[in-house]
C-alpha cells in the first residue's frame, strides 16, 4: 500500500496551534442584505499548505487500469480550512502546575 500526500507542500507543525475561522453556518442560511450567514469556530491546526490550514487527514483510494488488471492506489489528503477564512490565533499558555 502506497501512502503519500497529494499536496506535496504540506508542512507539519511541531506543536498544534489553535485558530479562529469564519465559516458558513451549518445548516447553511442566507439572509438579505449580506448573504450567507457566517459563524466563528475554533479549530486545532496541525500544519499548513500554501493555501490551507490543515486540521485532519482523509484516506482515499481509487482503481487504476493497467492492461487487463486493476491496481488500487491509496492516498492521504490533508484537509482543512482555506487561509482566507482565518480570523486570529488563539493564545494559550502551557501549564507547569496542574
Amino acid at each position: 500500500m502506497d501512502n503519500f500526500n497529494l499536496l506535496l507542500d504540506y508542512q507539519k507543525y511541531q506543536i498544534p496551534k489553535k485558530g479562529i475561522f469564519r465559516i458558513e453556518k451549518n445548516p447553511a442560511e442566507y439572509k438579505l442584505p449580506g448573504g450567507w450567514v457566517r459563524v466563528e469556530v475554533e479549530e486545532t491546526i496541525i500544519g499548513e499548505t500554501n493555501d490551507t490550514y490543515v486540521t485532519r487527514f482523509q484516506n482515499s483510494n481509487h482503481g487504476e487500469w493497467i492492461g487487463d488488471l486493476v491496481f488500487k492506489r491509496y492516498y492521504t489528503f490533508p484537509i482543512g480550512l482555506h487561509k482566507s477564512r482565518f480570523v486570529k490565533w488563539v493564545g494559550y499558555q502551557l501549564s507547569i502546575f496542574d
